[in-house]
């Protein structure tokens, strides 16, 4: 009898203890480039926010290096290269900002970038890598102006 009043417990606690399917937890994993992917959006947008207020004097530094878009942190893919500089500049819509920059006429901007593509990555192309940052904010100022 003991032994069956021992056994009737250790079933009834082990039933009542465990864990179904139903009622256990989910344990919900993003994956780590939807966490890039936030992380990349967020730097484009910081960036484009300096434009977006600027009121004037000194430039922001990414503005001088012109091989910004060599820099695969900013990309969507490893293998789908992007201007970084023109994903920068569609988050700017302060029209009055660009001028600004514009008549700054500072010539660090008609730099371009002298990166061989086939010392980095052989394969790729970079849209609009042969324009200069300049040339790209007075295209984005232009579409701007459009809207």
């Amino acid at each position: 009898m003991r032994y069956l009043l021992f056994m009737y417990l250790l079933i009834t606690t082990t039933v009542a203890t465990a864990q179904r399917k139903n009622d256990a937890a989910e344990v919900l994993v993003m994956p780590l480039h939807i966490d890039r992917a936030k992380g990349r959006e967020d730097k484009l947008v910081l960036l484009a926010d300096s434009l977006n207020n600027y009121k004037g004097g000194i430039l922001p530094d990414f503005l001088f290096d012109a091989c910004i878009d060599w820099n695969a942190s900013y990309w969507k893919d490893l293998h789908a290269a992007t201007s970084v500089r023109w994903l920068i500049l569609k988050h700017v819509t302060n029209k009055q900002s660009l001028k600004l920059i514009i008549d700054q006429h500072d010539k660090r901007l008609d730099e371009l970038c002298r990166k061989k593509a086939e010392n980095v990555y052989p394969y790729l192309k970079i849209p609009m890598i042969k324009k200069s940052f300049y040339q790209l904010i007075k295209d984005r100022r232009k579409e701007l102006s459009h809207q």
